[in-house]
């Protein structure tokens, strides 16, 4: 069984059903026989889980939904491993129908009248009904109640031409054909496309002879994918995609738009990658492959193309596959949907490269990203998955470059959309987990497999169940300008997780490389495996019980290229943290600072001689200023020795008198150690913190008091 799915220029994003209750139009009849034996077909119009129950009844239904009784039912149970949209069932070849037994409808039995009958399709549920179609053999147009046992009004939710269908001889009552059946003149398209098709009654032939066989397919079933919407400048840009289903090639996509650099004599730089190997620089597209025309596209493997537009077609030096069109364009490419897990490898990196893989949903319906793991041992998958939206930055949205950014989704739900639509590429990240060969946060030096759970295709937005941990997070736009006034974004978020640690772990996320230029970059700097200043998009951080905070400071730099000088941050919305949480931003080279809750933005020029980060950003569960929060502690030394067997000792000085804590993490984020002491204001304080009873590993140490918090990398050795 395959389906046609419809590959558009933009990405729209769908919510589709579940399919626990069917709804009208999930299924079609699609040819009946009243002479002997009985038999009718209907097609499964939509994804159908095994175990649901369908009824198909002879009965006349009234205008108000009841039965006209002293008729027959026979129940449909879906079989195991259900049906998928495209399936066609057989009554007389089926043994999942039982006779009797069904509400609504009761008699003696199910008989088709060679004067005229009706098969209608529902469901119940605590004695509601839900018609899901209905064709009539006794005249071209339905009756106004079931006055007979050969004729039926038309059921409520039901309508005519596209859930229902009257196939008689003629207007009359009584204008009956013996048996009919559908043309099969349409055989594939989207769910409405079909059902437009088999309930028009001219799409029907009918007599009174015994029709064999009746139609029987095959059907293919579209699913409309979505890119996200087109950029503002004319419509032209990257997408990211992910092939929903197997089957299509490189050449199909030659069918929609202009394939560059793919030919073998072709000398243009190409606008198609399907594989990215690691080490892409700002801007640039090193590390990215592209593909032969004959090559196919792996369904759970992304690829990124960009799209031409007909309105200002590009100079070719060299043999393009296909041609330019105008945007938004349309193209039927057939497809199989996977109907199970599928795995898909990516090739072992050098510990230089960064971790990012490039993937997508491999399924024909909605995915929930819950349902992507790494099978590969000893492996970390980050929680923040980037989706390129190419018309982020005209939209508001919170992107990277313009026209277009990336959006971050979230693997557990957590302050992101969960769900992402068919065709959609995404980045995935992945990284050495705790016990593996190199330090947390390292690129995998081993090949990577990533499974998606055919299970959680159909999802439809997710539904939490149970306690959600408990997160805050914060975004920060860096905003820049071209030469032509064009503004372009990027987002950081600073994320406050109960489950996250001082450390780098799953809440942590790298920043993707830019994709073209112009373009603006923001980045946290934090540990992340050998690297001490990675630039994150996200860098959690613990949150404690209760919400307890403590002060947290991140170092914040930026960088751009092809655009002005002048720069600016700005933070469209506070809605993500507490309303008592003091935020404020500081400018290290002219000593700015400002409150983000009293100003939404902060503008800036490049100066010489700016360090590597040249802002803060200072988070404390009450007011505090960077003048408070960075000089009231601060090492004299880092842990010395590091690496230890034994003990560690850190210096601290701090302003005010107080009570403070020493929390030993593991890469896990669990605390393995905990102490208190008491600060004395104006006097070095030497902190001794004894590892001997620890195995060997990386450790966070953090010690926090009434002001402050401040954490330490330590290494223990055996």
């Amino acid at each position: 069984m395959k389906r046609t799915l419809l590959l558009l220029a933009a990405l729209l994003l769908l919510a589709p059903r579940g399919f626990a209750q069917l709804s009208a139009g999930d299924i079609a009849i699609i040819g009946l026989n009243s002479d002997n034996p009985d038999d009718f077909a209907f097609v499964a119009l939509a994804d159908i889980t095994a175990g649901e129950v369908i009824y198909f009844a002879d009965c006349g239904v009234n205008t108000d939904g009841s039965f006209r009784d002293n008729e027959g039912t026979v129940v449909y149970t879906t079989p195991s491993g259900g049906l998928s949209a495209g399936d066609v069932v057989l009554f007389t070849a089926s043994s999942d129908f039982a006779t009797g037994g069904a509400p609504g409808c009761t008699g003696s039995g199910f008989a088709l009248s060679a004067s005229g009958d009706q098969i209608v399709a529902y469901q119940e549920d605590s004695g509601t009904f839900t018609f899901l179609y209905i064709v009539t053999t006794n005249s071209t147009v339905f009756g106004t109640s079931a006055t007979n046992s050969n004729t039926t009004a038309l059921p409520p939710g039901l309508t005519e031409g596209t859930t229902a269908v009257a196939v008689g001889s003629g207007p009359g009552t009584g204008d009956e054909v013996d048996n009919s059946t559908y043309n099969e003149s349409v055989t594939s398209g989207t769910q409405a496309e079909l059902l437009a098709a088999i309930s028009n009654a001219s799409n029907w032939s009918g007599n009174d002879t015994r029709i064999d066989p009746l139609a029987d397919g095959p059907f293919t079933v579209g699913a409309a994918g979505t890119l996200v919407s087109e950029p503002s400048s004319g419509g032209e840009g990257w997408r990211m995609l992910s092939a929903p289903g197997s089957g299509l090639s490189v050449a199909d996509l030659a069918a929609v738009n202009l394939l560059r650099g793919i030919a073998a004599a072709d000398t243009d730089p190409a606008n198609l990658y399907t594989a990215y190997g690691g080490n892409q620089t700002p801007g640039g597209n090193d590390g990215f492959t592209a593909p032969a025309e004959t090559d196919a596209l792996v369904p759970g493997a992304g690829c990124w193309w960009y799209f031409f537009d007909s309105v200002s077609p590009p100079t070719l030096s060299g043999s393009g596959l296909g041609t330019v069109q105008a945007l938004p364009v349309n193209v039927a490419a057939t497809v199989t949907p996977l109907a199970a897990d599928q795995d898909v490898t990516f090739g072992a990196r050098t510990v230089s490269d960064d971790a990012f893989y490039l993937a997508g949903n491999p399924f024909a319906t909605d995915f929930s990203l819950a349902g992507v793991s790494v099978t590969t041992g000893g492996l970390t998958l980050q929680d923040v998955v980037q989706v390129w939206d190419p018309a982020g930055a005209a939209t508001g949205e919170t992107g990277n470059i313009g026209p277009g950014g990336y959006v971050a989704y979230s693997l557990s739900g957590s302050g992101s959309p969960q769900v992402v639509t068919p065709w959609q590429g995404f980045w995935l990240e992945v990284t050495d987990g705790p016990g593996g060969t190199n330090p947390p946060g390292s690129t995998p030096t081993t090949a990577v497999t990533v499974r998606y759970a055919v299970a959680s295709a159909g999802a439809s937005g997710g539904t939490f169940v149970g306690r959600q941990a408990a997160y805050h997070d914060l975004k920060l736009d860096l905003v820049g300008a071209t030469a032509e006034g064009d503004r372009i974004r990027n987002t950081v978020s600073l994320f406050f997780h109960e489950e996250a640690s001082e450390g780098w772990d799953r809440f942590d996320a790298s920043s993707p490389g830019s994709f073209g230029a112009p373009f603006v970059l923001a980045g946290l700097l934090g540990d992340r495996g050998d690297e001490a200043a990675a630039w994150q998009y996200q860098d959690a951080r613990p949150l404690g019980d209760a919400d307890e905070l403590g002060v947290h400071t991140f170092d914040l730099a930026y960088t751009g290229f092809g655009v002005r000088t002048s720069y600016e941050f700005a933070w469209p919305s506070l809605d993500g943290v507490p309303e008592t949480w003091s935020l404020i931003l500081r400018d290290t080279m002219t000593g700015t600072e400002v409150d983000l809750r009293e100003q939404g933005s902060y503008a800036f020029e490049t100066m010489e001689g700016e360090p590597a980060a040249r802002f803060e950003v200072i988070v404390g569960a009450s007011a505090v200023s960077s003048e408070e929060a960075v000089p009231a502690v601060f090492a004299v030394g880092e842990l010395y020795p590091n690496p230890t067997a034994s003990q560690a000792t850190l210096a601290v000085q701090v302003a005010e008198s107080q009570e403070a804590s020493v929390a030993v993490y593991d890469v896990l984020g669990r605390q393995v150690l905990s102490g208190a002491v008491t600060l004395r204001a104006g006097s070095q304080e030497r902190l001794d913190v004894d590892v001997s009873g620890l195995p060997a590993g990386t450790y966070v140490v953090r010690v926090s008091g009434a002001s402050f918090a401040e954490t330490r990398r330590l290494t223990v050795v055996r």
